[in-house]
């Protein structure tokens, strides 16, 4: 199973990252979660998991990848 871990999910490009992963992966294979500090958005309204915070906090990052551990990673976190 791939587990992806998206940052800047509710940006813009991260939306589509979300949405296209959404309409194109199969939920038995493709797990995803989304990182975010939702400083642009006052909240999350995406089915996938969501984990809030901000991914220049080295030790939140770091829990966030021990625990979820991820097989890939998409960096869109500005």
């Amino acid at each position: 199973m791939y587990k992806i871990l998206i940052t800047g999910c509710t940006g813009l490009v991260g939306r589509e990252v979300l949405n296209t992963l959404d309409t194109i992966s199969d939920k038995r294979t493709c797990d995803v979660l989304g990182v975010d500090n939702l400083l642009y958005e006052d909240d999350f309204l995406h089915p996938c998991k969501f984990q809030r915070g901000n991914v220049g906090d080295n030790s939140f990052m770091h829990m966030v990848i021990k625990n979820y551990k991820p097989t890939h990673i998409i960096h869109l976190a500005g």
